[in-house]
């Protein structure tokens, strides 16, 4: 995938995704780059060993220590960044509106969800799709148990574990 970035570098809902404004996450450009990322996704999840890590770099460029089991989703993936060995289990979702940096030696079970997105509390602009991100943060040595979710603008201090079932951040 020819990065995002350079798809969007223009665009002014992505400036405001990347400035943590509100934005309209309908817009057709921001719904293009994710649909590649989808695309992509798919890919690495019919594949396996050196063809799915391969996939997996092109979506999210330089995750040279990134195994995911089966069922990865992300939106944009270049707004990942693994910083060492990131492993999770099967059905790994991360919400990628803002960047989600990791250390290294993180390990994530299986059904994690990593939101960097909140929705707008007024409903109207939920409706019409408006916005934010805020950027997650996850240090070394965190391992995170099955069933959790990381809420945006969390950050994860290094030898952290979190427990199975567990909500991570403000609510």
């Amino acid at each position: 995938m020819e990065n995002g970035t350079s798809l969007l570098q223009h665009n002014p809902e992505f400036l405001n995704m990347l400035a943590g404004e509100w934005y309209l996450t309908n817009d057709a450009g921001l719904r293009q780059v994710r649909a590649q990322a989808k695309q992509l996704c798919h890919q690495a999840d019919v594949l396996s060993g050196t063809e799915k890590s391969q996939v997996l770099s092109q979506l999210i460029p330089g995750a040279t220590g990134l195994q995911t089991g089966r069922h990865f989703n992300c939106d944009y993936g270049f707004q990942i960044a693994c910083r060492g060995v990131f492993t999770a289990g099967c059905y790994l979702t991360i919400l990628d509106g803002a960047s989600v940096e990791t250390g290294d030696n993180v390990r994530a079970g299986d059904n994690v969800v990593i939101a960097t997105v909140e929705h707008h509390k007024d409903p109207q602009k939920r409706l019409a799709g408006w916005q934010r991100a805020r950027p997650v943060v996850i240090g070394n040595n965190v391992t995170i148990g099955n069933g959790v979710i990381i809420l945006p603008g969390t950050v994860i201090e290094d030898n952290t574990v979190i427990p199975d079932g567990a909500v991570a951040g403000r609510r």
